[in-house]
């Protein structure tokens, strides 16, 4: 586990913390509702949550690699490859159960709320502070689980190559993933009681009209 402060991109903060520890990560959600998703049906089963995989360069626009199978979702990062989950309802929490073998670029994410993206440069795995020259690099693996706890609500999440900033961002990142691990934003009590009051004036007021 990990405390960090995501680098800003636009303006504002979004103070977050990492997680490595599956009990730490579900002890930071505290007593919001936890939904999870192992994609058994090779597709997201959690309503109002979607990916997409997309090939992105200069004005050119193709699908990417990424797919399900029963059982996970699996695809590939590159410098124009990219992986975006997004959620129709804000979450604060994203994470679950990573493959990555071997670890070559790594994976970062750019987290977006309604106005502004946040970078995540270590992401899943970290990537590398000076790597050498290919044919070099290092082989390892990363086999576990990943999630990020944030204070401020969130809607998509856009997975990327932990390298692509760089002059190794040739590197191919391909990774697993499975046990998606998501909270809801949930209205507090006085808020929801608040809405209801709201909506109980507003078919008071049309049932007026309706009589007059």
């Amino acid at each position: 586990m990990k405390a960090l402060l995501l680098l800003l991109l636009v303006s504002g903060t979004l103070p977050a913390e990492e997680f490595y520890d599956h009990a730490a990560f579900r002890a930071a959600i505290g007593s919001r509702p936890i939904l999870t998703d192992s994609f058994a049906n090779a597709k997201s089963n959690i309503p109002g949550v979607s990916v997409s995989s997309n090939f992105d360069f200069d004005e050119i626009h193709l699908p990417g690699p990424g797919h399900f199978v029963p059982g996970k979702y699996v695809d590939v990062t590159e410098h124009y490859l990219a992986a975006t989950w997004t959620f129709a309802t804000p979450i604060y929490a994203f994470g679950g159960d990573w493959t990555m073998d071997p670890v070559q670029g790594g994976l970062s994410l750019i987290i977006y709320d309604l106005h502004t993206e946040y970078y995540i440069p270590d992401g899943v795995v970290p990537p590398f502070p000076s790597p050498p020259p290919p044919p070099d690099l290092p082989v390892v693996s990363f086999k576990g689980f990943w999630g990020l706890v944030s204070s401020s609500p969130f809607r998509t999440v856009r997975i990327v190559s932990g390298d692509e900033d760089r002059i190794f961002a040739s590197l191919l990142q391909h990774y697993e993933f499975t046990d998606l691990q998501i909270t809801e934003v949930v209205p507090e009590p006085r808020t929801l009681a608040l809405l209801l009051a709201g909506l109980c004036f507003l078919r008071v007021c049309a049932a007026g009209r309706s009589n007059s």
